[in-house]
């Protein structure tokens, strides 16, 4: 009889055991599946904001022309160019590009970060001589300065014309990367400190990151200025 309820106790210690462990399991299982599910929706919900900003742009008839900034990690971005035709936009360009020396996502300036957001592309400007723009072209000059003084923050100034001491780019100075530019307007209210000279540009010669534009090759930057028009937008999110 003794040895009955030992042998009952043993058995029912081992069933506990053996639920216990395959519930445990289970709910293991179950996070897991809600783990890769997150990651899942995560994942399409990235892929579908690209889709939605075509499809937002298409039914505006403002709109013409996309540049797409997917962002990757570091300073490294992928730029995609979309030119609207019979209503629709086709992918013209796709090339590497390079974003701020820490990424996105700035909040003010010298932070060497690139905004995140989408930005109308204006002001086309260049050392260059005009390519061919739609868009009223500046041909830079030694008297041109891009302010990041509080009286004229984030603004193209002749230094000439408003005599200053000025703390901005000497654009004239900051070599082959401003051959050829486009201003991304944020901070276009020029709101100090929040962040100035926010450019899409020629990559840099000797490096690859900036401190805080987006920048591609020369031919690619041509391409897009000798395109863009009034109402061009560019989209700037993490990949």
């Amino acid at each position: 009889m003794k040895k009955r309820k030992i042998l009952y106790l043993v058995l029912a210690v081992l069933f506990f055991g053996i639920c216990t462990y395959s519930g445990v399991c289970a709910s293991q299982r179950n996070n897991d599946y809600d783990s890769n599910s997150d990651i899942k929706k995560a994942k399409a919900k990235k892929e579908n904001r690209w889709e939605k900003l075509l499809d937002k742009y298409e039914k505006d008839d403002r709109t013409n022309q996309l540049v797409f900034v997917k962002y990757k990690s570091g300073y490294k971005a992928k730029i995609m160019f979309y030119q609207k035709k019979n209503g629709n936009f086709k992918l013209v360009l796709s090339e590497n590009g390079y974003v701020g020396k820490k990424g996105i996502n700035k909040k003010r300036e010298g932070d060497l970060k690139t905004p995140t957001g989408v930005f109308n592309l204006t002001k086309p400007f260049g050392i260059k001589t005009d390519p061919g723009t739609k868009i009223k072209y500046t041909k830079v000059n030694k008297n041109l300065w891009w302010c990041s003084d509080k009286r004229y923050y984030n603004k193209l100034i002749n230094i000439k014309k408003k005599p200053h001491n000025c703390k901005g780019e000497h654009l004239i100075k900051c070599g082959s990367a401003y051959n050829y530019c486009l201003f991304v307007d944020y901070n276009k209210e020029g709101k100090y400190p929040k962040g100035s000279a926010i450019f899409l540009h020629c990559n840099k010669k000797y490096t690859k990151s900036t401190s805080g534009c987006i920048s591609l090759s020369e031919k690619g930057m041509r391409k897009i200025i000798r395109t863009i028009e009034k109402g061009a937008k560019i989209c700037i999110y993490k990949k």
